[in-house]
């Protein structure tokens, strides 16, 4: 089947490290929880996230996610410079898996000597360095591995934490479902081999397609900006995303015969059991107008009992999908050329 493309194409087995997730989720898990951090002195009013790309997205999660139970706004910040809210009274993650990414450690630059509230989360590199230079907390992750696919390591990491300060109820108990149920589905998607795979078959149904992905800001309005991102990098396409209700106030105008590309795109709707009928509604009514300018659509369901295991089971579908469909399309999902040339151009700005 697709035993020989795999071999030839993924070339830095990111094939096992998809398939570790749930091992993940739990290592995180425990090597967070079984950690004390420094006392904060003043309540903390606000908790801010400061990283980029698949570091930051665990942040963007989490603030969809538990909009409901969280006891104070958690914002995600993805540039240089801290905005000047920051002060005395905000919890500050800072997220870097790699460690050395130039935004992130300026935002904690940034940040000293405007709030002692700072635990930087990475596997190691210059991130590390400073946290010991300015004698602050650090949570290390295991490394060795492409970002995007560290994602439970630095999720689970900070939901830890916002369960140790009392910032959120204690999440044990999803924490495990989640555990089991990612696995459950890992031994489903991991089988090529298997005709009636769902991560395969939606990658068959992606190639050659526009990927369109919309989500409803309940449960987390950063899902489909995740499935984006995960089948530009992985699968090296262009793919779009957006949520409902914001929308069906601009986006959906553009769905009109105007648009040339109409009939190549593929339209994803992500759905979860919590969604009320008021969205569904909203859902159905777009889905009827996206089809009838000629574009392809399905809608996806999440699994799972909790919101957190829901929610990770279309994180574990796409792990997959956008896999299958970097193979499909005779690619290596690890390969990053464009990031890596940047990066190249920029260091040479600064020499």
């Amino acid at each position: 089947m697709l035993y020989d493309e795999i071999q030839e194409h993924d070339r830095s087995n990111m094939f096992e490290l998809i398939r570790t997730c749930a091992q993940q989720i739990e290592s995180a898990w425990q090597r967070a929880k079984s950690r004390s951090f420094a006392r904060i002195d003043e309540p903390v009013d606000k908790i801010v996230v400061a990283g980029m790309g698949g570091s930051a997205i665990g942040g963007e999660l989490l603030a969809g996610l538990y909009l409901d139970q969280l006891r104070v706004p958690l914002l995600v910040h993805r540039d240089y410079a801290l905005p000047n809210y920051i002060n005395a009274r905000t919890l500050l993650l800072v997220s870097s898996y790699s460690g050395d990414t130039e935004e992130t450690l300026s935002a904690l630059h940034s940040a000293i000597g405007r709030t002692k509230n700072i635990i930087c989360i990475s596997s190691n590199g210059e991130l590390q360095k400073r946290a010991v230079q300015y004698k602050i907390d650090f949570m290390p992750v295991s490394g060795g591995q492409p970002p995007r696919t560290a994602l439970a390591y630095m999720f689970f990491s900070m939901l830890a934490i916002l369960q140790y300060y009392g910032l959120l109820d204690e999440q044990d108990d999803f924490v495990e479902e989640t555990i089991a149920l990612t696995g459950l589905l890992g031994q489903q998607y991991i089988d090529y081999a298997n005709p009636d795979n769902p991560a395969l078959s939606l990658a068959r149904e992606l190639q050659g397609r526009i990927p369109i992905i919309y989500g409803a800001a309940e449960p987390s309005s950063a899902l489909p900006i995740r499935w984006r991102n995960q089948l530009s990098e992985n699968a090296k396409v262009l793919a779009f995303s957006n949520i409902l209700p914001e929308m069906n106030h601009n986006d959906i105008v553009g769905w009109h015969p105007a648009s040339a590309f109409l009939d190549r795109a593929l339209v994803i709707f992500l759905l979860d059991d919590e969604l009320s009928e008021r969205m569904l509604a909203r859902i159905d009514i777009t889905r009827r107008i996206v089809t009838g300018q000629g574009a392809a659509s399905l809608t996806l369901s999440s699994k799972g009992r909790s919101k957190l295991a829901r929610l990770f089971s279309l994180l574990v579908l796409i792990d997959y999908a956008s896999f299958y469909l970097a193979i499909l399309n005779g690619v290596d999902p690890t390969d990053i050329s464009n990031i890596d040339y940047l990066k190249q151009e920029l260091a040479a700005l600064t020499m």
